[in-house]
């Protein structure tokens, strides 16, 4: 009788350690998964003015709540955002592709490659057009560029490519249309905003989705270029502009159907590091609407980064302007030089457990062209790697007599300030 009251003594108490282990193992489990990257093109829920308004709710803050068992806390999703400026195709940037008859670019890209790469998703301001030799290849006033560089650009890794800037109807629209179709044949897993074939088209938002995280995508131009006019007049579609009524129509469209609303827009003043009347009037709009991140391109030389603050407190951040990514430029003179000097943005956005998204980390990389007339010499580093010797073949000194080292440590520096990534 006592063996058996024994064994059942020990039977159960191993059922009940058993239970515990259980118990314990299943309180502490937590698994966690990445969502693949998916690009959803939503038409605009409504084809009515939709009257943009800012949130007045201020991103919820995280705070732990206190338990008997303690668990692990489900990490914040991320979604790195990089963006390249102007590629302004010159003459000696399309010539230096060009070996054996051949073209290729893969050579602009080289030295960037691992930003590029590294990134969730990566955007080139394309700003001219790519229509190919049908159409006339050829450098400044009116822009057209070979097909290769677009093989090239989606080699390098961008996502994402604009084109909406004051050159996409340098060759009329037939070109335009041309180009849009050859990414959209060729390069499906890259979007192209900024110029459309139809109406209807040009309604549709674009949202990429990265760990969880939607993001929207709106680009603009202030307008084309002058002669070019009557075209967009016939066809206003064509090419996005900045018209208030769509700007404030697209970004609360954007607002319904993303966690955040990226704006890449083609404005200010050529030449200069000061930011426009018109940029600032832009901007405050944006910001109204309750756009988070703005990319701007056109200025052809860097300008401020910064956060701007609405009256109810909501932030949103203005890189006014990337400069150019590369051009060759055929003046000569002071002033020349600041050309050759441009910004990658890098931006990453967080999503905490109570789904507000914010920008977490914000810099700005600083790049300089490399102008060296032999195959292949055209290119661009990131500054913060780019030797005085590389310095002394840049062929920029024979333009720009006040074009020096020091010239770029300072403009760098004094331009991007806090934001610049790493100090020369």
């Amino acid at each position: 009788m006592k063996r058996r009251l024994f064994i059942a003594l020990f039977l159960g108490l191993n059922i009940i350690i058993c239970l515990c282990i259980l118990s314990c193992s299943e309180n502490n489990h937590y698994s966690s998964s990445s969502q693949t990257p998916t690009i959803i093109a939503t038409s605009s829920p409504t084809d009515s003015l939709i009257t943009c308004t800012p949130s007045t709710e201020a991103p919820v803050s995280a705070s732990p709540v206190p338990t008997s068992t303690p668990s692990p806390s489900p990490s914040p999703q991320t979604a790195r955002i990089v963006m390249i400026g102007d590629m302004l195709m010159h003459d000696g940037v399309i010539n230096s592709g060009l070996s054996n008859g051949k073209y290729n670019f893969d050579h602009l890209f080289t030295n960037i490659s691992e930003e590029i790469l590294g990134a969730d998703i990566a955007i080139v301001n394309q700003e001219v057009i790519i229509a190919g030799p049908d159409y006339e290849i050829s450098g400044y006033p009116r822009f057209n560029s070979p097909l290769e560089l677009a093989n090239s650009i989606s080699k390098a890794g961008f996502d994402i490519v604009l084109h909406a800037s004051n050159h996409p109807l340098d060759k009329g629209k037939d070109a335009a249309l041309y180009c849009l179709s050859y990414w959209q044949s060729n390069f499906p897993h890259i979007d192209v905003l900024g110029i459309h074939e139809t109406e209807e088209d040009a309604k549709e938002i674009t949202v990429r989705e990265i760990n969880g995280i939607k993001l929207a995508f709106l680009n603009y131009t202030f307008d084309v270029n002058a002669s070019l006019k009557p075209i967009l007049q016939q066809t206003p579609y064509l090419v996005d502009t900045l018209n208030e009524e769509k700007v404030r129509r697209d970004i609360a469209n954007a607002e319904l159907l993303a966690d955040a609303t990226i704006v890449a827009v083609h404005w200010g003043t050529e030449y200069t590091h000061k930011v426009s009347d018109d940029q600032q009037k832009w901007a405050k709009i944006f910001l109204e609407c309750g756009v988070d991140l703005v990319l701007g391109t056109h200025p052809h030389v860097i300008q401020p980064v910064e956060w701007l603050e609405s009256s109810d407190g909501r932030r949103m951040l203005v890189y006014w302007s990337l400069g150019n990514f590369v051009n060759c430029t055929s003046g000569r003179g002071s002033g020349k030089g600041a050309r050759m000097l441009g910004a990658m943005s890098d931006v990453t956005f967080t999503k905490n457990e109570k789904g507000a998204t914010t920008i977490s980390t914000a810099v700005a990389h600083s790049l300089i062209t490399h102008i060296d007339y032999s195959e292949y010499g055209i290119t661009t580093y990131l500054f913060n790697e780019y030797t005085q010797e590389l310095f002394s073949q840049n062929k920029t000194k024979e333009i720009d007599p006040d074009f020096s080292y020091q010239f770029c440590v300072n403009t760098f520096e004094t331009v991007l300030g806090d934001f610049l990534a790493v100090s020369p």
